[in-house]
């Protein structure tokens, strides 16, 4: 949801290695990818990059999520 490609944003903004290695294991854990030691950053960009476009997608057909807790409106 929104509040989750703003926490992801924040991540990538900030920079820091053990940020982007904790959220690439709970993404990778989540969606079963083994993702490869050193390439944190670029799973998460090409991971940001799609959430954003799916998110973006569904907000031109009026469907909007805030979180992943809450149901499409």
């Amino acid at each position: 949801g929104e509040y989750e490609l703003q926490v992801l944003e924040r991540v990538l903004r900030e920079n820091r290695a053990d940020g982007l290695r904790d959220v690439t294991e709970a993404i990778c854990r989540k969606i079963g990818w083994n993702a490869g030691a050193g390439d944190e950053r670029a799973f998460l960009e090409a991971y940001y990059a799609q959430l954003r476009a799916r998110l973006e997608t569904g907000m031109r057909f009026g469907k909007r999520k805030a979180d992943k807790h809450s149901e499409r409106a």
